[in-house]
């Protein structure tokens, strides 16, 4: 009996020394971890389920849900139909749903993006636990959280929230060989954001094809033929999903995009041209997880983090198969291979392919998130076990837990706590004072207005009216549409800096105006010194604002509302001044003299 517990007590001693205690405690610790930093989590992001708080750029692809609350509200307007034509069917039918369960627009985007947030937030996990441990598991969520920069591209639950989704997905299902779920995937994908599920599907293609014809696998014979037969199925819904109708013409080519200054450096309104060179690009969107934008970590450690993350990368892979055994699954290899082929194709084939930098923010950081964990408890737990691409029954190693509290403060060197930054929640109701509450209270649903463009931004979004010209809705990626929004933009600005009252009402009445907004700041002499705009309008804009401030029709307006003097003027505030266009109308055929 004696002998007995002595070489049990050796061999606890031994499995303690290599790091093998299996307890329930270092997944504790690291689930506290995570309900620790999701508080702070929640706390840094104050606006995130605020109702009166979105992004920018919900208000060009939120608004469109007002009508199935409103019904009329936009129906027939061009910018609701083309910026409804960006919403993939399967986005927008659960989006709608959502909208449907919630009455409010804004709060559905809040719990659109939360739901993106915890389903990517479960693959992953589900994805690194299988691969490692439940430790390394809840280390990649809270690591998913701490990368502000991915976060901030989820919030108000847009279209591109899905990447954050389809990626650790495909994964998982790879990793457990469900192939049908993979398939459903796909097609979700089609349905809901094109580009990324192009990275997966690509990425699921190559795994297959070198299982089967590297690998040997005669399993996945199947899975590959199948995959063939449903690729062109893949691509007619893909093309109808990205199809635009003729009035709003297709997406520019590259070649064309080149000589077109909406797509400049720096000034453009989607200013991604000439593209930073191939390794620049690499650098400032492919290492996002450990390098926040939104921290500054010195010269230094800028400078030398890629080459360190990818030293680091490449000697882990060694080290596991210097030790013979396993380092990653397949499926995450032929990730990173798809992810690279799709950004290189993505340069020579922009716009079509989407845009380049694109294919390397998500994908390259969720790859970093869910492999460098993986990477790290292999190698830290030291013990032998058979090469294979999962573990089925995830154990927990002290070893392993003190890498990833290496790896830890690795990304903190990097990124600091990942709390900083308002997540792009920078948008409110009251942004530019109560002019959008105004217009939903005090206007009909079917009133149409026009103003400085990007004043009303929120019009649509929360002002629940219809917009002239917006700066949010200027895409200059349709040829018909950007014809069509540059007409309408320069009336606008053209309105605003006009010279007078019958100017104003001779350029908005034509296009069936009802209310023009004015931006009373636009108008203090130092303003209109530094006004600008996007080109080719900015020539526009800088000559339109090159006169003294007084002989502008602005100037013209009264200093407050009084309706019983001039009914045009219906609201003003310290932001704009709101013209009613039918009552100047009516005023200047019967205007007797200054109103100033």
């Amino acid at each position: 009996m004696e002998r007995v517990e002595n070489h049990t007590r050796a061999g606890i001693g031994r499995a303690v020394l290599h790091g093998a205690v299996n307890t329930p405690a270092i997944s504790f610790i690291f689930f506290v971890l995570l309900i620790v930093y999701l508080y702070h989590f929640i706390e840094s992001l104050p606006y995130w389920f605020h109702p009166g708080w979105t992004t920018d750029d919900a208000l060009q692809q939120w608004f469109p849900f007002h009508e199935l609350l409103n019904p009329g509200v936009f129906q027939g307007d061009f910018i609701y139909e083309t910026m409804r034509g960006y919403l993939a069917p399967a986005h927008y039918g659960f989006c709608a749903l959502v909208t449907w369960l919630t009455g409010d627009v804004l709060m559905a985007a809040h719990w659109v993006m939360l739901i993106q947030v915890l389903l990517a937030a479960t693959f992953l996990f589900a994805v690194v636990r299988r691969c490692a441990s439940t430790p390394a598991a809840l280390f990649s969520v809270i690591w998913f959280l701490h990368c502000r920069y991915l976060i901030q591209r989820m919030t108000g639950g847009l279209p591109r929230g899905w990447a954050a989704v389809l990626i650790p997905a495909i994964c998982y299902f790879a990793l457990r060989k469900n192939h049908t779920a993979i398939l459903i995937v796909l097609f979700l994908g089609c349905l809901s954001n094109p580009p990324t599920t192009f990275v997966c599907g690509v990425a699921y293609g190559l795994w297959l094809f070198v299982s089967l014809f590297v690998g040997g696998q005669r399993e996945m014979s199947k899975p590959f033929w199948r995959l063939v037969v449903l690729v062109p199925v893949y691509a007619a819904v893909t093309f109808f999903v990205v199809q635009r109708p003729e009035d709003v013409g297709q997406m520019v080519s590259l070649a064309e995009a080149v000589d077109m200054p909406q797509f400049q450096v720096p000034d453009g309104r989607f200013a991604f041209l000439p593209f930073p060179t191939i390794p620049a690009e690499i650098l400032t969107f492919g290492f996002l997880p450990f390098l926040g934008r939104l921290y500054n970590p010195g010269p230094f450690v800028e400078y030398y983090m890629p080459a360190l993350v990818l030293l680091l990368f490449v000697g882990m892979i060694a080290c596991e198969v210097a030790r013979k055994r396993s380092s990653l699954p397949g499926i995450f290899y032929a990730f990173l291979v798809s992810i690279l082929i799709v950004y290189l194709l993505s340069r020579p084939l922009a716009f079509w392919l989407y845009v380049p930098n694109r294919h390397l923010q998500f994908p390259l950081g969720l790859f970093w998130i869910m492999t460098f964990p993986i990477l790290v408890w292999r190698v830290f737990d030291s013990r032998q076990r058979e090469a294979t691409d999962e573990i089925h029954s995830p154990t927990n190693s002290w070893r392993g837990a003190l890498g990833l509290f290496v790896l830890a403060g690795f990304i903190i060197l990097g990124s600091g706590s990942g709390l900083q930054g308002s997540a792009n929640f920078n948008y409110s109701y009251t942004k530019h004072g109560k002019l959008f509450l105004w217009a939903k209270e005090y206007t009909s649903r079917d009133s149409l207005f026009a103003g400085e463009p990007r004043l009303i931004d929120g019009m649509m979004l929360l002002g629940e009216r219809r917009a002239y010209a917006t700066n949010e809705t200027y895409h200059p990626f349709y040829s018909r549409y950007r014809q069509e929004i540059e007409r309408r933009l320069e009336v606008s600005f053209r309105a605003h800096y006009a010279q007078s009252l019958q100017e104003v009402y001779d350029l908005l009445y034509p296009e069936g105006i009802d209310y023009f907004v004015f931006r009373r700041k636009r108008f203090y002499p130092e303003e209109l010194k530094k006004e600008s705009f996007h080109p080719p309008l900015g020539a526009l804009v800088r000559s339109l604002t090159a006169l003294e401030p007084e002989r502008y029709a602005y100037k013209q307006l009264p200093s407050k509302v009084d309706t019983g003097s001039f009914p045009p003027l219906v609201f003003r505030d310290d932001f704009s001044a709101i013209v009613d266009i039918h009552a100047l109308g009516v005023w200047l055929q019967g205007d007797t003299g200054d109103v100033s």
